[in-house]
């Protein structure tokens, strides 16, 4: 029986090794190319003259960057109070919002279920959505099995 199968997946099997080979290769060549580099933890700091102008610091990019994204998000939130609550998940469905379809993408997480239930599933995820404050005649879902 093994025979056999050795017989009929010879082909497989000698891939499979040669590729485990190759990984293998590839993987100690990383690692000895790591080795061999060297990582200087030399800190470099530029001297500053009273003469230079201010310019842009790469420490405050940063931060400017950060105010930015919170300005941006305070404006998400304010258009969409739920959404630091999702995903809602359970060991039945995922909910997100997809913002390129405007509407709320409802994941069945066991494709394998019957029709009934997955309906009951849609509506206790309707239910908890509304439970944080989605108004379900205002934004439209889809499902996906």
């Amino acid at each position: 029986m093994i025979k056999q199968l050795l017989k009929k997946y010879k082909k497989q099997l000698q891939i499979a090794g040669f590729s485990i080979v190759i990984i293998g290769y590839l993987y100690i060549n990383s690692l000895n190319r790591l080795s061999q580099t060297d990582i200087s933890t030399t800190l470099v700091t530029p001297s500053i003259t009273p003469s230079t102008s201010p310019t842009l610091d790469s420490q405050n990019t940063p931060a400017s960057d950060s105010y930015n994204y919170n300005q941006e998000f305070d404006k998400l939130i304010t258009k969409y109070p739920w959404y630091p609550s999702l995903p809602l998940e359970t060991s039945d469905y995922r909910v997100i919002f997809d913002f390129e379809k405007n509407q709320f993408r409802i994941r069945i997480l066991n494709p394998n279920l019957a029709g009934t239930t997955k309906q009951d599933i849609v509506e206790a995820a309707l239910m908890n959505m509304e439970k944080i404050g989605i108004d379900n005649t205002k934004f439209k879902h889809y499902i996906v099995p």
